[in-house]
């Protein structure tokens, strides 16, 4: 187990290495590997000792990991953030992710 989680951590930090410009100074968890204090301390010592913590430390229930996943989406599409890596999917090139759809025409949809 040890040795799965040490993989998770240096995957999760090479990631962060190869797409992001630098290593953040705080990262927050969600879901289940949340609650494993050894990942949580692994992921520090690979991050170069970013602050790890949980969502729930900032209000937001851990559990809903795929609700804010989705709201993440949902907030680039509306700013025009592409939501893929063509570097890692093998996309042609940056695309917005999703439609945004308003049947009975009430939302203000900014496109």
């Amino acid at each position: 187990m040890a040795t799965l989680t040490e993989l998770t951590a240096g995957s999760i930090a090479h990631s962060y290495r190869q797409f992001l410009p630098k290593i953040p100074q705080q990262v927050l968890l969600c879901g289940g590997g949340s609650r494993n204090v050894y990942l949580r301390e692994r992921l520090r010592v690979n991050l170069n000792h970013a602050e790890v913590l949980t969502t729930d430390e900032f209000g937001v229930n851990a559990d809903f990991k795929e609700a804010i996943a989705f709201a993440v989406l949902a907030y680039w599409r509306q700013q025009q953030i592409p939501g893929n890596l063509p570097q890692v999917t093998g996309a042609q090139g940056s695309v917005l992710l999703g439609e945004i759809h308003d049947p009975q025409g009430r939302l203000p949809v900014r496109v």
